[in-house]
Parts: C-alpha cells; structure tokens; sequence
C-alpha cells in the first residue's frame, strides 16, 4: 500500500482496487532465476534427450559387453574347472565393468568441468524485461558435489543394470559344453535383444531430432515484420549527462545520418528482439474496462523515422512528424501509431484512424487519453516464436535509456566503427551499452531452440 501510495501516487480508488488483487509470494529457497525462466523448459527437455542417448550407449557398451563374455567361455570354464565358484566369477565380472564404470564418470567429470564454462560463454545477452539493459550473471560453475555423487551413484546404477544379466548368465554356464567346445545359446540371444533395443531408441530420438532441426528451420524463415538484415543497434544511457540532452538526440542523430551508407536513424526505448514493451492496460474511450483486460497492449516510445528505419509499412494514416511530440503538460489527446494486432484487438472491421482510446484499471470507463494517427505493421518484440502483441507507439524518447537504431544500405557491421566515433567526438566520457546488428538479435532471441 505504501509502495501504490508514495512512489507511484496512485488515485486511493485505483489503489484499493490492486490491493483486491493480492499478492502471489514463492519461497525465496530457489532463488529468483532469469536464466531459469528462459531455458529451464528448453534444459528439461535437453535432459530427456539425454537420458535417451545414455540409453542408446548403455545398450550399444552392453552388447559389446555380451559379445566379450561370449569371447571368453573357454577361459570361464577353465576357471571353474579348477576349482573357480560360480559367485567368484559373477563378482570378477562385475568388478571389471565397476572399473569400466568408474572410468567413464571420471572422464565424464573432466568434460564437464572443462565445457562448463565454454557453454557459459555462448549464452546470448540476458535482460530483464521490459528494461533493455543487460543483466548481468553470476554463475557458479564449479563442481556440486551432491550432483556429482548422484551421478556417480547413476553409473553404477546404469552398469548393474545392463552387467547383472550377462554377469548371471556366465555362472549358469554349462560346464561340460563348454569344455566340449559347444556355444551357448543365450550370448546370441542377448546380443539379439539388446540390438533391437538399440535401434528402436535410436529411431525415436532421431526422429525428434529431426523434427526439432525442422522446427528451428522454419522459425529462422518467420518474418519478424522488419529488415533483419541492414540494422545495427547501439544501446546509450545518457542519465548523469550534464548537458541538454534533446539537443545532443538532434546532433547525434544528424551526425550517424550523414555517415556514408546510413539510410536512416531511428530511436526506440524498447529494441524488437529485447521485449514487449510497457504493458498497459487499456480500452477504447467510453468503454467499461474488464478484469479480463489487464495488461492488454504494450507502450513503446519512438521517433519520427523510426518505422522507416525498421522497415516496417504505414497502413493507413500516417507516420510521425516533429510536431507530434507532447509538450510538458499539453492536454490530451496524444498522438499515437498502433499496429495491426491493436486494430484487430480494439477496432476490428473498422478504420481505427481518429479514434480514441485511453488506459486504466478494471471497472473504469476508458478515458481519451490518445488518439491515432496512423496503423502500422506487426513486428515481433519478444522473439519469432511469441505472438505479436497489440503495441501503440507514442513520439516520445525517454533520454535516460534508449536504443540506437541504424539502417544501412550494405552490412550493418560496416558503420559501427564510424558511429563509435561520432559519439566520441560529442562526447568522449560516453559509451555505448550494447552494440549489436538486427540479425544477432534475431540470433539470440533463438538461443533456446538452438539449445
């Protein structure tokens, strides 16, 4: 209640209204993971594969294992013809498939320790969102010595499991057949099933190979709604700059615009590929807001020239021009692009241009806070997989933290040498956050299913 009250000065009304709603706690015992929230499905299912794979080499190691016993009938009933019981040989073997066991987990160990920080490194920039800054991560990649030790306890597990039955089967061996030359039977047998095993896991899992490697095909062809492939990025903060920060936006862009191959320049406060914007929660003007309407469209603040930059098309109306930006205190209604899903969402089978729509709380009555100008098309915000969410643009830029975007006419990576220099040469005590081309954002928002 104080957090509603003192910091975002909310109405009491709108206040005891989000306060109905409660609060949902989750134990802190796990921690709060960015990284799980991301990948923690997309680790579950590599699990699987996993376990599927050590299936497949436990069965492919069992039949090589039958195979070694069947070799060495004759030197079994050579030991039993001494004198050799049948419990001795059984812990013979089972002791040499130990050693075998207890080679494979140490090997397995020294990959992990020395892969682990390899895998740490590929992982793409992680954010928090709806910030577009960068967060950063503290990973603890050294050894866990309980997962060690399950995994320990897993390998002997995995070896009784496929060495037990070979193990019996070289006790309940027929003496007198084998000092007679004659071969069993039941090695074949063996042999055979384990076989059959084999190739019926290894069908399975290659055929959810290929149908991930299929899937992850045709998500790279998605069309993300903008041009993925002559934009370059530049993340800035320009809170703490002592100067006046919209005239060195003025500057600043001017300068990156007349950088040989430059096309355009657009400002964003969200970059696609990095979110969904602010989610608000919003309606048409006059209409009653439903509980169902919570957090229904999402806000993102650009520039004039900014669709252009993306390659993103005006529908109908029209784009943004100076003269569209509020002024402190102006009276609304404020000008504002929506795109496709919004009209679909809010205004469908109609023209949406002219029409008004504000934001608000359930059971309020939508207000006339913005009107629009113009709709736009779809881009992806989050990533290819996600479904586009209705987004309304506003003519505002938040200078504290923003994002740079660049079009170019040839490779994008060509120009971020000179656009480092610009900012230098207004400002040497400024640095860009991130620096990235449009299609190592489409990359990175595919790390999951690259995984």
């Amino acid at each position: 209640k104080d957090y509603y009250q003192k910091i975002e000065k909310l109405p009491p009304r709108i206040v005891s209204v989000l306060l109905s709603r409660g609060l949902r706690l989750e134990p802190i015992e796990r921690g709060v993971s960015v990284l799980r929230e991301r990948y923690g499905d997309v680790l579950k299912l590599l699990m699987a594969s996993v376990t599927l794979l050590l299936l497949i080499v436990c069965t492919n190691i069992a039949g090589l294992l039958v195979e070694r016993a069947a070799a060495r009938q004759q030197e079994i009933a050579v030991r039993l013809a001494v004198g050799a019981t049948r419990f001795r040989l059984v812990r013979q073997v089972l002791a040499e498939n130990l050693l075998l066991a207890a080679l494979g987990a140490a090997a397995g160990l020294v990959v992990a320790v020395a892969g682990m920080p390899l895998a740490i490194r590929a992982l793409p920039p992680i954010r928090r969102y709806p910030s577009v800054s960068l967060v950063p991560l503290s990973i603890d990649v050294g050894i866990n010595w309980s997962v060690f030790l399950f995994l320990l306890v897993l390998s002997l597990v995995t070896m009784l499991l496929f060495r037990v039955s070979p193990a019996l089967a070289v006790s309940r061996l027929n003496l007198d057949s084998l000092l007679r030359a004659t071969r069993s039977s039941a090695g074949v047998r063996w042999r055979q099933a384990l076989i059959a095993l084999q190739i019926a896991l290894c069908t399975f899992l290659l055929a959810i190979a290929s149908l991930f490697v299929r899937t992850f095909q045709q998500l790279q062809r998605v069309d993300p709604g903008f041009d993925r492939d002559h934009i370059a990025t530049f993340t800035l903060n320009l809170n703490g700059y002592t100067g006046k920060t919209a005239v060195f936006l003025k500057t600043f862009t001017e300068q990156v615009r007349a950088i040989p191959g430059v096309v355009s320049v657009g400002i964003s406060s969200i970059g696609v590929m990095r979110g969904s914007g602010v989610a608000l929660t919003v309606a048409p003007a006059g209409q009653r807001i439903k509980p169902a309407d919570f957090l229904n469209t999402s806000l993102n603040h650009v520039s004039p020239e900014y669709f252009d930059t993306m390659g993103m098309h005006i529908l109908s109306g029209r784009d943004f021009i100076a003269g569209d930006a509020p002024e402190p205190k102006q009276a609304s209604p404020l000008m504002v692009v929506v795109n496709q899903a919004f009209q679909q969402r809010f205004f469908p089978n109609t023209q949406p241009v002219g029409k008004l729509f504000g934001p608000g709380v359930a059971s309020d009555v939508a207000s006339e806070e913005y009107e629009i100008i113009g709709v736009v098309s779809n881009a992806k915000y989050r990533s290819l997989r996600a479904p586009v969410v209705p987004t309304f643009y506003t003519p505002e830029i938040n200078p504290d933290e923003f994002v740079l975007n660049v079009r170019t006419r040839t490779r994008p990576e060509a120009i971020i040498a000179s656009v480092r220099k610009t900012l230098a040469s207004l400002d040497p005590g400024l640095g860009f956050l991130e620096v990235h081309t449009m299609a190592e954002e489409v990359d990175n928002s595919m790390a999951g299913e690259r995984i």
